[in-house]
């Protein structure tokens, strides 16, 4: 009796033919194909270090299955699996004529019938001719899937990109809202719309430095637009600091001037209290001098700069009198003693 060749066999519905003609393809390429029949179904296995790639080996299995015509098979589940583990990553179902996803709380209770049916049949050693051209058949296929493969990934590429980019739409138009709503350096009327400027242009420039330098991403427009950004947030960091220290330069001089205030109410005062509100009115003077024209609070350094330099002027002249004052009523060193007690002496 002729033996029947791997081909036949595999036509006939053998899982362990269909196993093995598929594994002349795939086994170079770090896949496994594993097969037994149950119920007129068809379960085959892939295995790889890596999950195998779904949509490629699954119209690879469809279109060789299809092909061979076996007409006791009604139905394949393909499962792709991992090495080494228990469950599969991903599961398909092929009913002849069309294909139907299974959800993946299907996988648990098909794995454990597929491996209980014996999926580790060898296959057959020898091939024919009819095998070889069998096996270049399933090459073929193969490469067709690949191609429409690498088609599909560049769409779900163009798809990504898009995708990406409608997602980081949203950043750009709340960083654009918060860049128009920031005054200019120059603009500003008070020390709090340059704080509030500061803080919702860092709050942009974080925005967009946070678009990732992925493909499809549009980090050169957040760059872009970081370039217009940073110059303006430095200005407006320089504006607040110089204003900040004029302010801090203010108040610094309004405390010292209640200070001298306080140490010349009523009198009589001594020249100690004179000279120590002296110093505070002379210290008040040079912190309000040094407030830069232009800045907010200028005028208002400007105008106590003129009262604390009067105050200084009364305080300096007090000072003066009352050191005066002091000296006239000490007593002459020279003549301290009494006449009387010097002739007593000799």
């Amino acid at each position: 009796m002729r033996q029947l060749s791997l081909l036949e066999l595999a036509k006939e519905g053998d899982p362990d033919a269909i196993a093995a003609l598929m594994n002349r393809v795939l086994q170079p390429r770090g896949v496994t194909a594993k097969a037994v029949l149950q119920d007129r179904q068809l379960h085959i296995l892939l295995e790889a270090e890596q999950v195998p790639n779904q949509s490629t080996l699954v119209e690879y299995v469809c279109q060789g299955v299809m092909g061979l015509g076996v007409k006791s098979i009604e139905a394949v589940t393909i499962y792709g699996r991992r090495l080494g583990e228990v469950d599969p990553a991903w599961t398909r179902v092929i009913e002849m004529g069309s294909e139907v996803e299974v959800a993946s709380s299907a996988v648990a209770t098909m794995a454990p019938a597929a491996a209980s049916a014996g999926l580790a049949g060898t296959g057959q050693q020898a091939l024919s001719r009819e095998d070889e051209f069998s096996s270049v058949a399933w090459q073929g296929n193969l490469a067709k899937v690949l191609l429409g493969s690498v088609v599909l990934l560049l769409v779900a590429f163009v798809g990504y990109a898009g995708v990406m980019r409608l997602s980081q739409r949203p950043k750009f138009e709340r960083s654009q809202t918060l860049v128009a709503g920031a005054a200019e350096a120059d603009d500003a009327t008070d020390i709090n719309a340059l704080k509030a400027s500061q803080q919702q242009l860092q709050e942009a420039t974080k925005i967009l430095e946070g678009i990732p330098k992925l493909p499809g991403s549009d980090r050169q427009k957040a760059d872009e637009e970081l370039a217009i950004i940073r110059p303006r947030l430095e200005a407006v960091e320089t504006q607040l600091a110089k204003e900040q220290k004029a302010l801090n330069n203010l108040e610094a001089a309004k405390r010292l001037g209640f200070e001298a205030a306080k140490l010349v109410q009523g009198t009589p005062q001594s020249a100690a209290s004179w000279k120590q509100a002296q110093t505070k009115w002379d210290r008040a003077i040079g912190l309000l001098a040094a407030v830069p024209r232009g800045t907010f609070v200028s005028d208002q350094a400007r105008e106590r700069l003129a009262i604390y330099q009067r105050n200084y002027a009364v305080v300096s002249q007090r000072l003066t009198t009352t050191e005066k004052q002091q000296q006239k009523r000490q007593p002459n060193s020279v003549f301290t003693q009494d006449p009387a007690d010097l002739n007593s002496q000799k």
